[in-house]
């Protein structure tokens, strides 16, 4: 679980994020981010009912981003907030698959980290 601090969880902070247009893609995961106003990167995640109709299959998936995002998340610097959106693709993908793509879209923002 990530600290409440470290999340994205405001209807206008998801809207700023994707209002500043900076975003990447992979095969199972699109990234939104945006310069952190506080000293703290957060996160968001947005596992739609087109991922999958089960819920049981999105929260895995939910699951499976905080284990990946959690422990990078205060390496940061500069602090961002980010939004990481779950394909469609993603929910039949197996988690070392699913983690080297979130690492790699990580690792296009960020060059020094992952």
């Amino acid at each position: 679980m990530l600290p409440k601090a470290a999340r994205i969880r405001l209807t206008r902070d998801f809207e700023r994020v994707f209002s500043a247009r900076r975003s990447l893609s992979g095969r199972f995961v699109r990234m939104a981010f945006v310069p952190a106003i506080g000293s703290q990167s957060r996160l968001g995640i947005i596992t739609s009912t087109k991922v999958s109709k089960k819920a049981t299959v999105r929260n895995r998936l939910r699951r499976r981003v905080r284990s990946i995002m959690g422990p990078t998340l205060p390496l940061l610097r500069p602090p961002i907030d980010m939004v990481v959106m779950c394909q469609p693709a993603a929910a039949t993908a197996p988690f070392k698959d699913f983690e080297s793509d979130v690492r790699a879209c990580l690792h296009r923002i960020f060059p020094n980290i992952v």
